[in-house]
């Protein structure tokens, strides 16, 4: 049976701080796998902008886990919630993911800056939600610049020891996009190639 990471998120774009993430907590040997899961909707309770099509979030994904692989990394994309083609809620998303693959056991991993919203996570439109899901999977929290963890709102959380606070952000990478500015250090090269040769976030 494989450890597997399941990375969530918009990814929109993909960043090197997710990469970073994905590298040490696999170079830690937390996971013998990490896969990325890419949303299909935002959740309308948290008030963000329109996300780019599954199409070029999931181009861009793909370039990164070639870097992975090329490092000897093993990662890849699970597009559960984009093939559902609806709001995924994580708990259910889980559920759905343990009983199409009940050869692994699976670990969600968010950043600390969730800590303070996971009453928002669609939970009370289901009974067996949290806590009760921590019993069925491991959750690991990894450290969001401007998110210290000082204090874990259920003890069954996991913190990813030995990694640098993720200062980088999708919201910021967007934000230069959209200024005109490089956003070298921020996205893997060719992802940043990507962006420019499909005129993405250019409002």
């Amino acid at each position: 049976m494989n450890s597997i990471g399941i990375l969530g998120g918009s990814f929109d774009p993909p960043h090197k701080g997710h990469q970073a993430l994905v590298s040490a907590v696999l170079e830690q040997k937390l996971f013998d796998e990490v896969w990325y899961l890419p949303a299909a909707v935002h959740d309308p309770q948290f008030d963000k902008p329109q996300m780019l099509s599954a199409e070029h979030r999931l181009a861009m994904l793909a370039l990164v886990v070639t870097d992975h692989k090329q490092r000897g990394e093993v990662v890849r994309i699970e597009s559960h919630e984009i093939d559902q083609k609806k709001e995924g809620f994580t708990h259910r998303t889980l559920r759905e993911l343990a009983a199409k693959y009940p050869q692994h056991k699976l670990s969600f991993i968010i950043g600390s800056d969730q800590l303070a919203k996971l009453h928002l996570w669609g939970c009370d439109l289901e009974a067996a939600c949290f806590p009760k899901v921590f019993a069925e999977f491991d959750w690991y929290v990894y450290p969001r610049g401007g998110s210290p963890i000082t204090k874990l709102p259920f003890d069954q959380l996991k913190v990813i020891a030995g990694v640098e606070p993720m200062e980088i952000s999708s919201t910021e990478a967007r934000r230069r996009v959209a200024l005109g500015a490089l956003v070298v250090g921020l996205v893997h090269l060719q992802v940043e190639e990507y962006i420019q040769n499909n005129h993405l976030y250019i409002f």
